[in-house]
């Protein structure tokens, strides 16, 4: 039942409290994994969908989001090449600084910047 006009103002309606031995002994137990090995391979394989699921489950049961971008813009932007930074004016309404690089697909390697 959503007792919010829209949404919680914060997440401490969602935040499992629990220990995080426990919350893994409970995952363990539910997808039937053997070992600490099954778990971290499960973990690796799955864990995106496994959140992507109780986000989903949040959403149905408050009744409301999705909301896949809750951020609010940046009022300036550092644009920055090999050379030289400068920062631009962005949005009046937003806050903070964000980063604008000037690079390269052949300066990326398995997605890491590389050094020049």
């Amino acid at each position: 039942m959503n007792i919010y006009n829209d949404c919680p103002i914060d997440a401490r309606d969602f935040t499992d409290y629990r220990s995080s031995s426990d919350i893994h002994n409970e995952m363990i137990v539910k997808e039937k994994l053997e070992d600490q090995h099954s778990f971290n391979r499960f973990i690796t394989d799955h864990g995106v969908n496994h959140f992507l699921d109780k986000k989903k489950k949040i959403e149905e049961l408050y009744g409301c989001g999705p909301y896949d971008n809750t951020m609010l813009s940046e009022k300036y932007t550092q644009i920055c090449n090999k050379k030289n930074c400068k920062i631009e004016n962005n949005k009046n309404d937003g806050l903070g600084t964000g980063r604008k690089m000037t690079i390269n697909t052949k300066n990326v390697v398995n997605n890491n910047l590389v050094s020049e």
